[in-house]
């Protein structure tokens, strides 16, 4: 079956604000339907409104989209983007650090997120993530709703369900689990192949995409943290342990499709070089041809020049004797000839 529309799980913090603005740009925003977790409460209008767009963007967790897609899944091209998970979760601790700020505070309470992510948030705002023990003493004391948006949290949105078990620590345990479930996403993509994920897709797809370099929803903090930093990388590899099996999984993936393109378009270039060599020997081939050709006219010019000179000369000869004055007395003669009709003696001629 053709899918001819595309549902895109928005895992926070791994480029999908550009995903997203990249479709808009391409198909109109009246044919998308972004952040759809925010409308998701009635199934039935949820459904009745897919079935009216292509592209369908929301932070929700698979196994959700599922469930409330239904019949209507098949329809769908189910795809993806992570992120390096050291990089990811800097970022998402980063992000969330902020959403209590003065500049994003009517932002989440139109949001209506509940009490226990906001505890969640408010939890997240008071870490100094200067200062590495703070970060330590965080992470490894999450609370439930922490666990759900800080540990294994790109893993989570493949494994887990809203207000199921969705804060539950994600382990090593998961790792088979996790596995099953990939297959059955269309396409996963890198972020910072970003662009190659696009190409796919708009192959896969038949939608053309105005793939942009524009920077969409950048996170802003007033705190850093050095990832490389060995205290810090042991802190944060706690909470991304699965995070870093789906990464490397959809690495690999992504690195034998690159292989593939590698090899598709070095064949168009040898066919272009082959292509190339042919039409350089046909052109050869019609350059000889034009010098014969040229030769061939060459020569025939000159025959005819040789002719015209011939009918020239002859054509003077002829004139010549037309004028002479034995051949003026014998056209007088035949004149009288025709009138009298008698025939002219041979002994006239003679004289």
């Amino acid at each position: 079956m053709s899918k001819s529309k595309i549902f895109f799980m928005h895992v926070a913090k791994t480029g999908g604000s550009y995903v997203n603005d990249v479709f808009i740009k391409s198909i109109g925003a009246e044919n998308c339907l972004v952040h759809c977790e925010q409308i998701m409460q009635d199934e039935s209008a949820f459904r009745e409104l897919l079935a009216q767009k292509t592209f369908v963007s929301g932070h929700v967790y698979y196994k959700d989209w599922v469930r409330l897609a239904g019949e209507l899944n098949p329809e769908f091209l189910t795809v993806s983007v992570v992120r390096r998970p050291l990089e990811h979760l800097k970022s998402h601790l980063l992000f969330t650090n902020n959403l209590n700020k003065p500049q994003f505070k009517k932002m989440t309470e139109a949001l209506a997120l509940g009490e226990d992510l906001m505890r969640a948030l408010d939890e997240a705002a008071l870490v100094d993530f200067s200062n590495y023990r703070d970060i330590k003493q965080f992470l490894c004391s999450l609370s439930p709703k922490s666990t759900e948006l800080f540990n294994n949290c790109q893993s989570r949105y493949f494994l887990c369900q809203a207000n199921m078990k969705s804060t539950l620590k994600l382990e090593t345990s998961h790792t088979s689990l996790l596995l099953s479930v990939l297959p059955q996403f269309d396409l996963i993509g890198l972020n910072e192949n970003i662009d190659f994920f696009l190409m796919r897709l708009q192959h896969m797809s038949g939608i053309k995409l105005d793939i942009h370099k524009d920077i969409v929803n950048k996170t802003i903090s007033n705190f850093d943290f050095d990832i490389h930093d060995e205290k810090i990388t042991r802190v944060l590899k706690h909470n991304t342990e699965i995070d870093e099996l789906l990464y490397q999984t959809v690495l690999a993936q992504t690195n034998r499709a690159l292989s593939e393109r590698v090899v598709e378009l070095e064949d168009l270039v040898l066919t272009a070089n082959e292509r190339a060599s042919g039409a350089g020997r046909v052109w050869a081939e019609l350059r000889n041809q034009l010098a014969c050709a040229r030769d061939e006219l060459q020569q025939r010019a000159l025959s005819l020049d040789v002719v015209q000179a011939q009918l020239a000369l002859i054509s003077a000869e002829r004139d010549a004797v037309v004028t002479s004055l034995p051949w003026r007395m014998i056209r007088k003669v035949g004149r009288m000839s025709l009138r009298t009709g008698l025939k002219p003696s041979p002994k006239v001629f003679a004289s």
